[in-house]
């Protein structure tokens, strides 16, 4: 191809990605939960639903486990807090069902939380089964030691006595890990599929015994941040 062919075709390419710039652009982050509305606890029924379902607690009881947790609605927040006891478990969660989202266009989940240094997971539910059990996708987060488990901030550079730092965690969908009874099954399960989500919580099952607090001020759909 002669070169002032070539270059022609060239400036035209970029001419049009110039004008039509949304062509390539991410979509805006879907905000799935914000939490800064008036409710109580997560098992009062007359609490407002949130995430278009209601939020359930599902700790480790229900395999015979000891481990305390529970969700509520503080100023704005939610406020994810209990004890872990590994003796017979080591989780709790809070989950929100019968959603129904299509978040093809985006690459993970996002939140703004606060919390006390321990290590997270974002848990989504797709409906599959496999061998007789519920198939659950799980992405971990850690988190910065901004409060104690009391709720009580940790003094840092960012934050004071009054009003403690906020940290935002993305965990992408292709981190996410399906597992079955606790059971890593990655290779005999499809992976996780973003246009299948039916529920969507957070949970803590990071192996270590006492108490925990998260505090989140929202949950979002978006494209993967760019690092800076």
């Amino acid at each position: 191809m002669p070169l002032a062919l070539s270059l022609a075709l060239a400036a035209s390419m970029t001419a049009v990605t110039a004008a039509n710039p949304e062509q390539h652009a991410d979509p805006a982050p879907l905000l799935l939960a914000n939490f800064n509305t008036q409710g109580t606890s997560s098992t009062d029924r007359g609490a407002k639903d949130l995430i278009s379902g209601t939020w359930q607690t599902v700790n480790d009881n229900i395999m015979g486990g000891r481990s305390q947790g529970s969700g509520q609605i503080r100023d704005g927040l939610m406020v994810f807090a209990g004890s872990i006891n590994t003796n017979g478990g080591g989780f709790s969660s809070l989950r929100a069902r019968n959603t129904r989202w299509d978040l093809t266009p985006y690459e993970g989940i996002a939140a703004r939380i606060r919390a006390d240094g321990r290590t997270y997971v974002v848990h989504i539910d797709t409906g599959l089964r496999y061998n007789n059990g519920n198939v659950f996708y799980r992405g971990s987060f850690t988190t910065d030691r901004l409060i104690n488990a009391n709720g009580e901030p940790i003094t840092t550079d960012e934050s004071t006595a009054e009003t403690p730092a906020w940290q935002d965690v993305f965990v992408p969908f292709d981190q996410f890990v399906p597992v079955v009874r606790g059971r890593d099954v990655t290779g005999r399960v499809e992976q996780l599929d973003p246009a299948k989500i039916q529920g969507l919580g957070l949970m803590i099952d990071d192996g270590q015994d006492g108490p925990f607090r998260l505090e989140a001020d929202w949950l979002k759909a978006q494209p993967r941040p760019t690092l800076r």
